[in-house]
């Protein structure tokens, strides 16, 4: 893959602010008392919604670590189960249960506005409405990627004056459920996770369909991946595995550069990169939160114990499991903290630690 443009905090800031003084009427979003929060799914709405409004809304500030929160969500598509927001405009997507995906503008008053467009399945027949597992937008926001339940990744190219917007890829990615995504540049090269005859693909979209994947790693029935998380400055992707086990994928190598065994009791559901890129940060279906460092080997800096505890749901019909466990289930850096929601149904705020790793 070539080299992440990767765009520096500052000048998000700065184009947030620019944007906040031309009447957009903020970047974060309105945190309530009324709770809109069910203690299932939308636990992960709500770690997105806190990482967009972080610097622009004053009730973040006080609430100290461990502190959580409810958030006013979306009444429109109340089958909304994923959430993403803009890197730098008051904008935000969700993704439901069958697939759909839709880009939103807040209101004044902070809370969910109108829909600015609609992202449209590919038309196809052999495309399957899947539940959506994950979405992700490029850095400078123009990029859209989704995975869902039936292995399969699309990805859209925002529009200036269009309300339905088809995508320029689609892809049966993983032969059944494709579990997360990242883009590895511009949004060119995408990396996806998941289970089925490949447990991880990296895919060049500029190539032909059919020959558009350019490396993966065959599925093992000890070793599934269930979220990625990529290190632009390092060329490497930090997978979180089923059993709690961390790996790094070199993407230069095109092999496992590390491989830490048991780096949680329970399968990692998130992984989160520092915006410094320094240290990243794990969550796992055993409710604890890991802070690490990268360098010949993975070193673990802090341990959040119970962060989220661990939940048991009943799964749909035709998943392959009658039942799941949940703990922390996804988290998000911002400049100053870290943020992290799970099957509790709470979101918690922790202010990141006074030393330097």
């Amino acid at each position: 893959p070539k080299p992440h443009t990767h765009m520096e905090p500052f000048q998000k800031e700065l184009m947030a602010e620019r944007l906040w003084s031309h009447g957009f009427g903020g970047i974060g979003w309105k945190i309530g008392n009324i709770d809109h929060i069910s203690p299932t799914y939308e636990a992960r709405t709500c770690c997105r919604t806190l990482h967009r409004s972080s610097t622009n809304t004053t009730e973040i500030n006080k609430f100290s670590a461990g502190d959580s929160v409810s958030i006013s969500c979306s009444k429109e598509d109340k089958s909304a189960i994923r959430v993403e927001g803009h890197p730098f405009l008051p904008l935000f997507m969700t993704g439901n249960l069958e697939g759909e995906v839709t880009l939103w503008l807040q209101d004044d008053n902070h809370t969910c506005g109108k829909p600015v467009c609609y992202f449209r399945q590919p038309e196809r027949k052999s495309w399957v409405n899947g539940q959506c597992t994950r979405l992700h937008m490029t850095e400078d926001g123009m990029k859209v990627a989704a995975c869902d339940s039936a292995g399969q990744i699309a990805i859209w190219q925002l529009q200036d004056d269009s309300m339905f917007i088809s995508p320029y890829v689609g892809l049966r990615a993983h032969t059944k459920r494709a579990l997360d995504c990242s883009f590895l540049n511009n949004g060119t090269v995408i990396a996806t996770c998941g289970q089925g005859d490949h447990n991880m693909c990296i895919w060049d979209t500029l190539l032909p369909p059919r020959s558009c994947r350019v490396a993966s790693m065959p599925s093992h029935s000890s070793y599934s991946i269930y979220s990625m998380s990529y290190l632009p400055d390092k060329q490497q992707i930090v997978l979180g595995c089923g059993h709690g086990d961390l790996s790094v994928y070199d993407l230069r190598q095109q092999c496992m550069s590390t491989e830490l065994k048991h780096a949680h009791s329970k399968a990692i559901r998130s992984l989160a990169l520092d915006p410094s890129g320094r240290y990243f940060a794990s969550g796992s279906t055993d409710g604890s939160v890991k802070l690490w460092t990268l360098h010949d080997s993975l070193k673990q800096e802090a341990h959040l114990l119970s962060m989220h505890p661990t939940h048991v749901f009943m799964n749909q019909a035709s998943s392959e499991s009658m039942i799941s466990q949940r703990g922390t289930t996804d988290l998000v850096f911002t400049e100053g903290a870290l943020y992290s929601c799970g099957a509790d149904g709470t979101v918690k705020r922790t202010p990141k630690m006074p030393f330097d790793y």
